[in-house]
């Protein structure tokens, strides 16, 4: 994940493989659209028999279901049914898939499957267990078993969905999206309403049941914690107790809470007392003035490269910006300062997340929690990586589709974006043309002293300096027993304390 130091080559190498990744969403102005008819007038039979008719389905200017234009009919109350079982997860479940592999999930399983190739089987099998949980609730075709329909995601991430299927890769407002399915539904029901079959009117009681779950049922499918996880978080079973540790919103719209999304990237087998800290701290910051930030947002211009060459090119534009001197250390938290950014310093022991960064406009932040007990952050130098780390996300990726309100920097956070960070807070603290330079005549005996000399005046980790002079242009030219000592440094934690 990003939080190691090889996940810059990592990434590289699946980037490489996958070009896809690289594919954006488009912005759809016609929407999520069904167009459902039936073989029959009036509805007679079972309900199989009386749902039976042709569907298309277009997402913008695609048809992903051309099954319209077949001669065959489908009994349409299995994608009825499908959508009754899923429709909590297609709410209240973000977007962002428990492996954190992000990509375009028509490819998701594929990937999956060659990190599989290379992993422990009992891992492997565990991680297969909650993708395909997590996509069956999304996809739409598993309401067709039967068909050649291609699957089509259905994946909501704040006010905004990504709708995709082969080819199609479309980010749609969420209550357009919403009302399609349900105008889907209510089409469905209304046809199974008149008859007696048993699976009918179960089908139809069901659907109208769909919105009654409990708000901590609600606050399980958006975290992916278990009830008893949450209870241990709020110290009761309460709806008040939940709010008075996550926020009213989290109860009201999980979707909506930046607490719920930091809580679905968090091991819930954390101490309840620690996370319990770093929450309120977060929440008790409340809205900050973002004009500086928003400022500097908008002047951000990505390069079209891999996650990591864009986090190197970010940080060498910010760095040129605000005319960083090469002889010293970059003042992380004089710069958050100003653009607006809190920071606060939290001991959280135990919690594997060395920050929360949360930025709900106008309601709270932006604001970072740095767990100063964290794997990486509890040190000086490892927590300067950590905000710089965030200060990136802060930047680029706030307000989009996977983080579209707050972060937790752990091993569950999207790889994509977590490469492209991990990389801008390598250059940001150490640029690859520094490293180059200051090692440009450094003998094979003399790399351990000179790097402990770089790490201490650059106040970067040792496997960040190593790491960013085996990406230096002297890197590229070093002999193969220099390399393997760098590398060798550089497999350790990217964000390593010391």
């Amino acid at each position: 994940m990003g939080s190691e130091d090889g996940s810059l080559d990592r990434h590289r190498r699946v980037v490489e493989q996958y070009p896809e990744l690289g594919m954006s969403m488009k912005r759809s102005s016609t929407g999520l659209e069904f167009d459902l008819r039936w073989a029959r007038k009036a509805p007679a039979g079972t309900a199989a028999e009386a749902t039976r008719g042709r569907l298309a389905v277009r997402v913008g200017a695609h048809e992903v279901w051309p099954l319209g234009k077949s001669t065959e009919t489908w009994p349409w109350v299995e994608l009825f049914e499908y959508l009754v079982s899923a429709w909590r997860y297609l709410v209240d479940e973000p977007g962002v898939d428990p492996l954190g592999l992000g990509g375009p999930p028509t490819t998701l399983w594929k990937r999956a499957e060659d990190r599989w190739a290379t992993m422990a089987e009992g891992r492997a099998e565990r991680e297969e267990e909650m993708l395909s949980g997590f996509l069956r609730m999304h996809d739409l075709s598993e309401g067709l078993r039967g068909t050649l329909a291609p699957s089509l995601y259905v994946l909501r991430y704040g006010d905004r969905v990504q709708v995709a299927s082969e080819g199609v890769n479309e980010e749609l407002p969420w209550e357009q999206v919403r009302t399609s399915l349900e105008m889907l539904g209510e089409k469905i029901s209304r046809r199974l309403a008149a008859l007696e079959d048993p699976r009918a009117q179960d089908a139809v009681e069901r659907w109208r049941r769909r919105d009654d779950s409990t708000p901590g049922q609600r606050l399980q499918v958006a975290t992916g914690w278990d009830a008893t996880s949450l209870e241990r978080l709020a110290g009761g079973k309460s709806k008040r107790k939940l709010e008075a540790v996550l926020g009213r919103d989290a109860t009201d719209d999980p979707m909506s809470s930046p607490l719920a999304w930091a809580a679905r990237m968090i091991d819930p087998a954390s101490p309840p007392e620690a996370l319990r800290a770093l929450f309120r701290a977060v929440r008790d910051c409340g809205a900050r003035d973002a004009t500086a930030l928003d400022a500097w947002r908008g002047s951000v211009q990505l390069v079209s490269a891999s996650p990591y060459e864009q986090g190197y090119a970010l940080a060498a534009w910010l760095r040129s910006r605000v005319s960083a001197a090469d002889d010293q250390p970059f003042e992380i938290r004089g710069f958050l300062a100003a653009l607006g950014v809190e920071v606060i310093d939290v001991e959280a022991d135990g919690v594997s997340a060395d920050a929360i960064c949360v930025w709900q406009r106008n309601q709270l932040g932006p604001v970072i929690a740095v767990n100063t007990r964290g794997p990486h952050a509890r040190g000086h130098r490892g927590l300067r990586a950590t905000l710089a780390h965030e200060l990136c996300h802060l930047l680029i990726d706030f307000g989009g589709r996977e983080l579209p309100m707050a972060e937790a920097k752990t091993r569950s956070a999207p790889a994509d974006l977590e490469a492209r960070c991990n990389a801008f807070a390598a250059e940001l603290l150490l640029p690859r043309a520094i490293a180059a330079r200051e090692f440009g005549d450094v003998t094979l005996a003399g790399i351990e002293p000179a790097v402990e000399d770089i790490a201490r005046r650059y106040e970067a980790s040792r496997a960040v300096v190593a790491w960013q002079v085996l990406n230096s242009t002297f890197g590229e030219h070093m002999g193969k027993s220099m390399t393997q000592r760098f590398e060798a440094m550089a497999r350790r934690q990217f964000h390593q304390a010391r």
